[in-house]
């Protein structure tokens, strides 16, 4: 009898790829989120404490000499406004230009949600005392501590709203099939 034909040997299980954290967010986003974060911070800061030029001109200094140079001064909160809208949108966009897997992790959205959060804010408190024509801080009591609150709820709906626009911009969240089962 024959014997048989031997079996060709076997080659050992490929071994699984090594787990690698995915890439790093990308330094021009980091760029930008610092950018937004020091805009929305000087608009912040701007509107809560409130900043006198004509007595920053009276004290003169390297301070007083850029202020006599303005113009308009009741135009910063203008610029500082137009400013972070530019870096909500640059840090968006670089956002979206990271890796993916690299996003869908907690700390990177919660990185990137808290500098919207950040910038909505200093447009809320912008908004609500420009409405109110009062500064916040100088309130006293519960109607300080109600403007505060309120500033957080309308930041907090903002950045809702924004995280929903977002969704239907990327094709996340579809209109239109919520609208048909509305209708359906």
């Amino acid at each position: 009898m024959d014997a048989p034909a031997a079996a060709p040997p076997t080659l050992p299980a490929p071994a699984p790829p090594a787990i690698r954290d995915p890439r790093a967010l990308s330094t021009e986003y980091h760029k930008a989120r610092k950018q937004l974060m020091l805009w929305a911070a000087v608009l912040f800061i701007w509107e809560l404490v409130g900043i006198d030029l004509e007595k920053a001109k009276e004290v003169g200094g390297n301070a007083g000499a850029i202020i006599i140079a303005i113009k308009s001064p009741q135009a910063v909160p203008w610029v500082l406004l137009v400013l972070v809208a530019y870096f909500l949108f640059k840090v968006t966009i670089e956002w979206y230009q990271c890796n993916l897997s690299r996003r869908e992790r907690l700390v990177s959205r919660i990185d990137f949600f808290s500098a919207w959060i950040v910038s909505l804010m200093a447009y809320v408190l912008y908004l609500m005392q420009a409405i109110r024509r009062v500064q916040f801080a100088n309130l006293q009591g519960k109607a300080r501590i109600t403007s505060f609150l309120l500033v957080g709820v309308f930041s907090f709906l903002a950045a809702i709203l924004t995280k929903i626009v977002q969704g239907i911009m990327t094709g996340s969240i579809d209109l239109s099939r919520l609208v048909r089962k509305r209708q359906g």
